[in-house]
């Protein structure tokens, strides 16, 4: 491993103050958004804000509205972080010269023998990658008091959707990786 070498200290330093999500594509519109998306972003957050007075307000705002007031869009402009979440799949074009998209492989020793792409709108996509991974059930004995074993996931669900969200929040799209 060693140190970091000049150039790499440049790049963390030039990516420091800039948020390559929160800028403007200029061609795309809210006709470029996914309907469906849209609509479990809107569930998402009347959950998240539950109980507070603005989350009664949600299902009556226009959907530019309700983005706005979700910082996903700027005044009404779709944001890369719009179209990453919510966007339409045959609209990916419009994320240029960036790849948006997550892969999932299986692995036995030395080969990949499946694997499967998805595609933008991640905010969907997140939980169909994750049932792709395997997520074995373990069974063991709590004591000699019962007959029935207690049964536990090996990951729990929500690390690894909070592993696959980070994965997408931290992705440096201007490298043209995939997730």
């Amino acid at each position: 491993m060693g140190s970091l070498k000049p150039y790499e200290i440049d790049q963390i330093k030039a990516t420091a103050n800039y948020d390559w999500s929160r800028q403007i594509i200029e061609k795309a519109t809210i006709d470029n958004l996914d309907d469906e998306a849209i609509k479990m972003a809107r569930e998402q957050f009347k959950i998240k804000y539950k109980g507070r007075e603005f989350a009664n307000e949600i299902d009556h705002m226009s959907d530019i509205d309700f983005l706005n007031k979700a910082k996903v869009t700027l005044n009404g402009k779709i944001t890369y972080a719009a179209m990453l979440l919510l966007g339409k799949n045959d609209d990916d074009y419009l994320l240029a010269d960036y790849i948006a998209r997550m892969t999932w492989k299986l692995y036995d020793e030395k080969n990949v023998i499946d694997y499967e792409h998805f595609g933008i709108p991640f905010i969907i996509n997140v939980e169909k990658l994750r049932e792709k991974i395997r997520n074995l059930r373990y069974r063991y004995m709590v004591n000699d008091n019962t007959l029935f074993p207690h049964e536990v996931d090996q990951y729990d669900n929500f690390i690894l959707r909070k592993l696959i969200n980070n994965c997408i929040v931290h992705q440096d799209y201007r490298l043209r990786g995939i997730i």
